[in-house]
């Protein structure tokens, strides 16, 4: 059973459009197609796979998912993306309190998916709804505690 497919090119453009419309810049490159609308970004040798012979949940980097409601970008997916929009800067309380995974309040009319950053620097992907910024880090990659 194939789980993971090259993406065509119209596949491409729609995806393309929507990281536009949501973060003012695209990802450019191989890009895969995997199961539950996972976006996964390949090399030029990456094609050379023959994705029917193998079984394999993704190939590349794991770069977001398609939702209904947009393209939710991986912490690695905000990285290679470079947003020029929605990027939303947060205060060190903030980060902390991000990284750990509980929800954050913050003072927008935005609602949707967007990158975070703390001193200019961009650290992953959230959602806001409703005036509260929702984590989308894994349960391991986050932070349980502070060592100081």
């Amino acid at each position: 059973m194939i789980k993971v497919c090259l993406m065509n090119s119209k596949e491409k453009k729609e995806l393309k459009s929507m990281m536009i419309e949501e973060f003012g810049s695209a990802i450019n490159g191989v890009l895969y197609l995997g199961s539950k609308g996972k976006v996964f970004l390949g090399t030029k040798w990456s094609m050379l796979i023959d994705l029917k012979s193998v079984n394999a949940e993704g190939v590349g980097v794991y770069i977001g998912r398609i939702n209904p409601d947009g393209f939710r970008p991986t912490i690695e997916g905000v990285q290679l993306l470079r947003p020029a929009k929605n990027v939303f800067e947060l205060s060190k309380e903030q980060v902390w309190d991000w990284l750990r995974g509980y929800p954050v309040t913050l003072d927008t009319k935005y609602e949707g998916y967007c990158a975070l950053s703390y001193n200019g620097e961009l650290l992953g992907p959230g959602k806001i709804s409703r005036g509260k910024l929702w984590n989308y880090v894994p349960k391991e990659r986050r932070i349980k505690r502070l060592i100081r």
